[in-house]
């Protein structure tokens, strides 16, 4: 009997101490491993996804952990946050490969040249091969480029080249992502945005919304969007490639306009149709600093002013709802 108990009590030792062990271990593992992504995801045909978070990563801790394995691996497949393309696989664009509509000169071409060989804009292009470009002169040396789609017109990007010294100045192209760097993208945006105090309060009951997730190239930004019957919330974040971090810019009410957004938007509307007017253009060409004044007449009319700080230049009273020039004056 004294043995049985003396051999239960080494086993109890033996156990005690490998429980500690393990104990010791995990608590090191906790410290040291990157946080985990645990949501569930529920699909449903024909519902898109659904999400039942169930202790989601904070991504903003994670982003600029350098110890962070997801956003480690995914740097370094990607080349980092916003590497579209890789350098070393674009193509050099040559000076006879150059259409420019609106300038046959040499040097137009050489300014488009600069700027189709700038960072990855030849890799871009090469998915349109039959691009064209417009040149104008900015100032002396500093021109401006226009790119499009020499089959569709489509507007492609812009960008500003210092000729006395063959660089590019300023450049905006929007460019979509590839099908895999949008997918691994969007799952680091979700995982964020997952664990957002303030959209988890607005949701409520999480696993009652469907959600998708779109990439805006034009403003470079995701686009979140969760629907429950009529309810609908989108949540507009961004990726800062320079410190590989995400943040959250807006969460809002697509269908709720504010007073103030409303009257903005119905301003901006009678400024387009006023800038329609025919003889707009004789009054303004030959002045550089003017601004648009816009007054309220009634419910639906409008006067538009063009004027500097002096003297008004050209008026236009406009009808927003039959998006009608009424009249127009000095």
């Amino acid at each position: 009997m004294k043995r049985k108990i003396v051999g239960l009590i080494l086993l109890l030792i033996l156990w005690m101490s490998a429980c500690g062990q393990l104990a010791e271990s995990d608590s090191e593992t906790a410290v040291s491993a990157p946080p985990q992504r645990t949501a569930e995801l529920v699909v449903e045909e024909g519902n898109g996804r659904m999400m039942a978070p169930s202790g989601n990563i904070s991504m903003s801790e994670s982003m600029s952990n350098g110890n962070n394995q997801m956003a480690d691996s995914f740097i370094e497949e990607t080349g980092g946050m916003l590497s579209v393309f890789s350098r070393d696989d674009a193509p050099e664009i040559k000076l006879n490969d150059i259409t420019v509509v609106n300038d046959e000169s040499r040097r137009a071409k050489q300014v488009v040249l600069i700027f189709a060989n700038h960072d990855n804009m030849s890799q871009f292009l090469s998915a349109y091969p039959n691009w064209v470009a417009e040149v104008w002169e900015d100032d002396e040396n500093l021109f401006g480029i226009d790119i499009y789609d020499g089959n569709t017109e489509e507007w492609l990007g812009w960008g500003q080249v210092d000729f006395a010294d063959g660089t590019v100045v300023d450049s905006y192209v929007p460019m979509d992502l590839s099908p895999e760097l949008f997918q691994a993208r969007r799952d680091l945006v979700e995982a964020f945005i997952f664990a957002d105090a303030e959209l988890l309060a607005r949701l409520e009951a999480i696993e009652q919304w469907e959600y998708e997730t779109y990439y805006n190239k034009w403003d470079e930004a995701f686009e979140t969007y969760f629907y429950k019957g009529l309810d609908e919330l989108v949540v507009i974040s961004f990726v800062d490639s320079e410190n590989n971090e995400i943040y959250i810019e807006t969460i809002e009410d697509p269908a709720a306009l504010s007073e103030e957004d409303t009257l903005r938007e119905v301003q901006d509307r009678a400024v387009v149709i006023a800038y329609e007017a025919e003889n707009l253009w004789d009054y303004l060409r030959d002045v550089d600093d003017w601004s648009t004044y816009v007054t309220p007449i009634d419910d639906s009319q409008w006067m538009v002013e063009f004027a500097t700080t002096d003297a008004r230049l050209f008026y236009a009273l406009v009808d927003v709802s039959s998006e009608k020039i009424i009249e127009t004056g000095q």
